[in-house]
This record gives C-alpha cells, sequence and structure tokens, in this order.
C-alpha cells in the first residue's frame, strides 16, 4: 500500500504502529555505553574529494561532541555491524536491503547536499533537518556555500528555490525517492538514526546473488547445465557490476568465484581492488591480484 501511493515521493511518516517501529528510546548514555568500543568511521557530511573520514570507536565520538562530524555506515560496515544492535533493528519497507544504514550525529553537524537512491530514516533520538529537493532528480544549489545547517532560518520553515524544509522528530520515518537531492542538518545533541537505502529485488539476479553473497546460486549461474550464456560484466540500473556489488559488501568467496571467471577486474569506480583494500578485505584483495587487477 504505502509502496503503490507513496513510491518515489519525499514524505515525512508519524504515529508509527509498535510492530513497524521501536517500541522503546534509546538514549545517549545507553548507546555510548553498549557500543563504546565499536569502530566506525565518522565523516563531514561531504562528497568527493572534500570527504574526510576518521576511524573512531562509538565512545570516543560521543566525547568529542563534534559538530562537524557525523557517524554514518553504510555499506559493509552498515550490514556488519548493524548485526550487533538488535534493539536498533526495525522490520520497516520490507525489500530495503540494497544499502542498511546506520546514523549518529551531534548538534549542528551537516550532510552536504546529494542525491542516491530511494531511502527511508528512522529516527530514535533528537531531531534533524532535511532540506528535500522539489525538482525532480535535478540536484539544485542550496544557499549559503550549500551549508545546510547555515542554511536554517530562525523559524525553521522558509522555502529555497528547489528545495523544501522539514523537521524530523523522534518515532518519525523521512521517505524520498531515487535521486532525490537531500541535505540535512541536526538539531539535538545526539541524534540516532537507522534505515535503508534502495531494493535488492529490482537488481538482476546475478548482482542479487553477488550482493547476498550466495555462492550457490552464483556457482549455478556462472556453470550449471542448461542456464543461458550469462553476461558476468552486466551492468545494474546504479551501472555496477556484480564485481562491484561482492567487493563493496565484504564477500570474499563470491569475489574469488567471479574473478576467477574472468570478470572485468577494472569496471569503474569503484574499482573493486580499491573497494576490497580500503575495508581491510584481504582475501579478497588476495583474490583480486592473484587474478591480475
Amino acid at each position: 500500500e504505502f509502496g503503490e501511493r507513496w513510491r518515489g515521493q519525499a514524505v515525512v511518516i508519524a504515529n508509527l504502529s509498535k510492530e513497524s517501529a521501536s517500541t522503546s528510546t534509546p538514549t545517549r548514555e545507553s548507546v555510548l555505553q553498549a557500543y563504546a568500543e565499536l569502530e566506525v568511521k565518522a565523516n563531514n557530511g561531504q562528497f568527493g574529494r572534500n570527504r574526510i573520514r576518521e576511524v573512531v570507536t562509538v565512545g570516543a565520538y560521543g566525547k568529542l561532541n563534534a559538530s562537524d562530524f557525523n557517524i554514518f555506515l553504510v555499506e559493509r560496515d552498515a550490514r556488519s555491524k548493524l548485526a550487533s544492535m538488535p534493539h536498533l533493528a526495525l522490520p520497516l519497507f520490507d525489500g530495503f536491503d540494497y544499502r542498511p544504514i546506520f546514523s549518529l550525529g551531534t548538534a549542528g553537524a551537516p550532510t552536504y547536499n546529494h542525491r542516491h537512491q530511494e531511502t527511508w530514516l528512522y529516527l530514535f533520538a533528537g531531531r534533524k533537518a532535511w532540506w528535500l529537493g522539489t525538482g525532480g532528480t535535478t540536484k539544485p544549489s542550496l544557499p549559503r556555500s550549500g551549508d545546510p545547517c547555515a542554511s536554517l532560518p530562525a523559524d525553521r520553515a522558509a522555502m529555497f528555490e528547489g528545495f523544501a524544509l522539514c523537521v524530523q522528530h523522534p518515532g518519525e520515518v523521512v521517505h524520498f525517492g531515487n535521486l532525490t537531492p537531500h541535505a540535512t542538518c541536526n538539531l539535538d545533541s545526539f541524534v540516532l538514526g537507522t534505515g535503508a537505502q534502495g531494493h535488492t529485488e529490482g537488481l538482476p539476479r546475478l548482482h542479487r546473488a553477488a550482493r547476498h553473497g550466495d555462492l550457490p546460486a552464483l556457482q549455478a549461474m556462472l556453470g550449471g547445465p542448461g542456464e543461458l550464456p550469462l553476461d558476468i560484466d552486466a551492468r545494474d540500473h546504479m551501472n555496477r557490476t556484480a564485481l562491484q556489488h561482492a567487493s563493496l559488501i565484504g564477500h570474499a568467496q563470491v569475489v574469488e568465484l567471479l574473478a576467477s571467471a574472468r570478470a572485468n577486474l577494472h569496471p569503474g569506480e569503484p574499482q573493486p581492488l580499491q573497494s576490497a583494500a580500503e575495508f581491510g578485505d584481504l582475501e579478497s584483495v588476495r583474490s583480486l591480484l592473484e587474478a591480475r587487477a
């Protein structure tokens, strides 16, 4: 019902049922204590060459109380580490398993204007201001050099050309469609949320199996009797190959299988070898180097 009515639009969903949302409210103290030693990447909310990423523990980040850094886990960091946070898992929007999200930030920490796949984010604690593009998938610029926190008016209700501003409160979900331009600013000293980006249900079966680490399915597709010829370097809607998916998530056996099956080792950004090395995936690095990546 949600997909039929709201899919692709920017909406705030409130008054969620207990079956859909969390019944408990994690506090700053409980999160910092429970995950004090959990290593995460903190970034300055920018993208491309301007992005600064530092590996810190959740406990150390809490002590910094820095307004210029967010913790924002995606890809393999979120997928593996959210598994250790069962009380932060939400059964919202089935099928959004392309890229899980764990977001933790302090007051004044921004995420600059960018866009990506269809996304939802639920807030456990704190308030977050959202600038959401209203002009389709174009990417307009925010005023005041693009800093979403500097762009907040006193009444937090102004409209700028190409963007609408809304404030998300604890217990609410923000959802927006594919490639919707957006930027955020944390309004409170402790802002905690979780969510997901995109669907794997729409991926080609080769990419979906690589994303999920389904080695038997991949082996059957690549060499099973009666299988139609398969383009191992086929691209999905994000212009990524199966090998790129496997290396981003850290499925070392899948990376080894695809590399040995002569997948393109240099398919473009993100490069598989770079992804594996960045996340310390030594098995995948070894497989790619042996395949002469």
